[in-house]
């Protein structure tokens, strides 16, 4: 199935001409949504069915909470009205910001300057809801580990087996850990077969305990190929980082997670992490948060969030992310399809052709001006601009066309048109 990822105008153009309310959900929504969900264990309809799950995912799976502690950062308004009016630019033609951001496949967006709140929008969603954030939570667990290789206790240049001794001989084992940050592992297979074999089979999202999780499936895994030398999102390698977190640690990753960001950050609320019931963590996309809380995280990154105490992420680490990555495999790679779940990237629809330096620590693509971003599967999606002082989140969801073709929001190419716009040069 061809997938497409830009929004149609036939389905955009009912919302274009007036300001949306979100007014939530009747009693009678909500039992109808649980009950197909009860029926089918499916939650990828689409619409308003899937939207709902995404901001309500604790009532449908079991999930860990990370409390917040300590003061809120405040993040104060400067809304400016030619980011509301900036030309967005997509294959079915130019329309305004504050327009686009009205696709139903648009659930929130923040972008802030300098610290500085200058557009917000929930479309389609509460701005206290916490919602699905997919494979944005990647980022997350990479900072931890970021934060142990700083402090001298993790050598990501040592294989997984150094931390994994079970895995020794295997090869998965012999995988060095920064091929498993950058995404070259050489262990991938299609991430929707993927999804199909761990998440399902293994009792992640159903109730089937008997096989122990996705953690004993590693041991017999066999390499697609030799690892370093090309890009292939899976999943799984963040899985694994998660792991030898526990391992280094002798704590969970949402443990961390939660004293070394969450509470660290001045986080307005509590996250969630889903909690599959073979009591592992879905390290690689299991993140529920409020959008302003996402956007936080991402002002870890810029000179204007690291202000103490806000500057616990050290210099070296973002200078790592910017430029310690290997263009070379993108280089080997081609045109490289960066997301999960049916929302691939390639090159054709990069701002201009414009292609990625490199792919590292789990953020998708780094661009040659130093900024990165993160994409997570149905739409979702954090933005970082160390340079312009720009940081750009957004929530989405997924739908089909008549033709039961995949829809997505193309905020992902908007962000990389906003910041280089030149509205965030000053």
């Amino acid at each position: 199935m061809r997938i497409a990822l830009l929004v149609l105008l036939a389905i955009l153009l009912p919302y274009l001409g007036y300001a949306q309310d979100f007014n939530g959900y009747t009693l009678d929504e909500i039992q109808a949504i649980h009950a197909d969900f009860d029926t089918n264990q499916q939650s990828n309809k689409g619409g308003d069915f899937t939207r709902y799950i995404n901001t309500h995912m604790s009532e449908f799976w079991p999930h860990q909470v990370v409390s917040r502690s300590g003061a809120i950062r405040q993040l104060d308004y400067h809304l400016r009205e030619d980011v509301k009016v900036f030309i967005t630019k997509t294959i079915e033609g130019e329309i305004l910001l504050e327009e686009y951001v009205k696709s139903p496949l648009v659930d929130g967006m923040i972008i802030l300057h300098k610290g500085k709140i200058v557009f917000e929008e929930y479309p389609h969603m509460k701005d206290y809801n916490k919602h699905h954030s997919f494979s944005v939570t990647k980022p997350y667990v990479s900072t931890i580990i970021g934060l142990l290789e700083m402090e001298g206790k993790i050598d990501v240049n040592k294989p997984v087996s150094a931390y994994l001794t079970e895995l020794e001989g295997t090869d998965w084992g012999a995988v060095p850990i920064i091929d498993v940050l950058d995404m070259t592992s050489g262990m991938g297979i299609d991430d929707n077969l993927f999804a199909k074999i761990f998440l399902n089979e293994n009792g992640w999202i159903g109730n089937d305990k008997s096989k122990g999780g996705p953690s004993g499936q590693l041991a017999p895994m066999k390499k697609t190929g030799p690892s370093g030398q090309i890009y292939e999102y899976f999943s799984l390698n963040t899985e694994v980082l998660g792991w030898i977190i526990e391992r280094i640690t002798n704590k969970t990753a949402v443990q961390l997670i939660e004293k070394r960001i969450w509470q660290k950050m001045g986080a307005e609320s509590d996250a969630l992490m889903f909690l599959p019931n073979s009591n592992d963590r879905m390290y690689m996309g299991g993140l529920s948060a409020t959008l302003r809380d996402h956007t936080r995280f991402g002002l870890l990154f810029t000179p204007s969030g690291r202000t103490p105490p806000y500057d616990f992420i050290p210099d070296a680490y973002i200078k790592k992310i910017q430029r310690g990555g290997r263009p070379e495999i993108i280089e080997k790679t081609g045109p490289i399809d960066l997301f999960i779940y049916d929302d691939p990237i390639t090159a054709e629809h990069l701002v201009d052709g414009e292609p990625p330096r490199h792919s590292t620590y789990q953020w998708d693509v780094v661009m040659d001006d130093g900024d990165f971003f993160k994409e997570g599967g149905g739409g979702q999606g954090l933005y970082v601009s160390p340079g312009r002082d720009l940081v750009i989140a957004y929530f989405g969801t997924r739908g089909f066309d008549s033709e039961g073709n995949l829809l997505l929001n193309n905020l992902h190419q908007i962000a990389r048109q906003l910041a280089k716009s030149g509205l965030f040069d000053d």
